[in-house]
């Protein structure tokens, strides 16, 4: 497969020498159709793109998550060890929400907001 394009590129070049020397004329029909197979295999229609998104997410993306799933699986549980750490950290200290979470991003929500204040800044 990956020979494909340099296979194309000798067949085009024998074309090219078979043209120019007025060879058999069978031959010269034979590397035209080889030419032009070569030429649709590599840049020939594809799929449209409704197609290949539907293929990333059906087949490539599975396909990639089972082939890194021991990652995977590292990166969901340091996420969850780090919302564990930081509601650990702010259950036994309030101040540390404050190191957590910025002020201007919190915008007046923390552990000490009421119920009524958070439901009205929804």
């Amino acid at each position: 497969m990956l020979s494909l394009p340099l296979l194309y590129r000798s067949a085009l070049s024998s074309l090219s020498v078979a043209r120019a020397t007025s060879l058999d004329s069978a031959l010269i029909a034979y590397l035209e159709s080889l030419s032009l197979r070569g030429y649709f295999y590599l840049y020939g229609a594809r799929r449209g793109l409704p197609q290949r998104v539907g293929d990333f997410f059906l087949h490539d993306w599975p396909g990639a998550i089972r082939d890194l799933w021991r990652e995977t699986l590292v990166s969901v549980a340091l996420m969850f060890v780090g919302i564990g750490a930081g509601a650990w950290l702010v259950a036994s200290d309030k101040g540390w929400f404050d190191a957590i979470i910025p002020s201007g991003l919190a915008a007046g929500r923390g552990p000490d907001a009421s119920a009524e204040m958070l439901r009205s800044m929804l």
